[in-house]
């Protein structure tokens, strides 16, 4: 359990090449006490490559995990394994089932399965994820994910904090992936 929060939280926080993309936050809360999570930035791509790089299920081991993949349609599943000897189907991975796509416009994401040892598995079950794709200039893309359902207490806030970390390391992989191409996925999942 341990091993997997504390590899988790180095993902979340490690400092690489992937740091040098711009990251902001864009979250709010409403007048009702409500929050979203949201971070968003700003790629140096066309929105098709962006699309792409989230859609597809051979581009996403390319950057998000090591193991990968999407059933790009409402009910299907992305599975992902940070672990580089894992593979698609293993209980440990993580599973998010697609609640929408808006294709080349927007993803909508439901954790399905966390992983063994995650803590607040029920509560992140409640947590839905959308992501956006706009044209941000010529050649330019913003991709803005933004999570919605955190209520008030401990576990959403833990939640909350951990998710802005991931989630802004998650934009940063895909500037990594822009800017220098495939991530090579060392034996330590680093």
């Amino acid at each position: 359990m341990f091993k997997f929060i504390g590899a988790l939280a180095a993902l979340a926080l490690s400092v690489s090449a992937a740091e040098a993309q711009d990251v902001s936050d864009c979250s709010s809360v409403d007048s009702a006490g409500v929050r979203t999570l949201c971070r968003e930035a700003d790629f140096p791509a066309e929105p098709a490559r962006l699309w792409a790089l989230w859609s597809d299920p051979e581009q996403l081991s390319t950057w998000m995990a090591p193991v990968a993949t999407i059933d790009l349609r409402p009910g299907g599943m992305m599975e992902a394994a940070y672990d580089v000897s894992g593979h698609i189907g293993d209980p440990n991975n993580i599973l998010n089932r697609v609640v929408a796509v808006d294709p080349m416009h927007s993803l909508s994401l439901q954790v399905e399965r966390a992983p063994p040892g995650f803590p607040h598995p029920v509560e992140v079950r409640e947590l839905v994820t959308v992501i956006e794709f706009a044209p941000a200039g010529e050649h330019a893309t913003r991709v803005r994910v933004s999570m919605a359902g955190y209520r008030e207490g401990q576990a959403f806030d833990e939640l909350y904090a951990f998710f802005a970390a991931g989630n802004s390391w998650t934009l940063r992989k895909l500037g990594e992936r822009i800017t220098n191409g495939p991530f090579q996925w060392a034996e330590d999942g680093e």
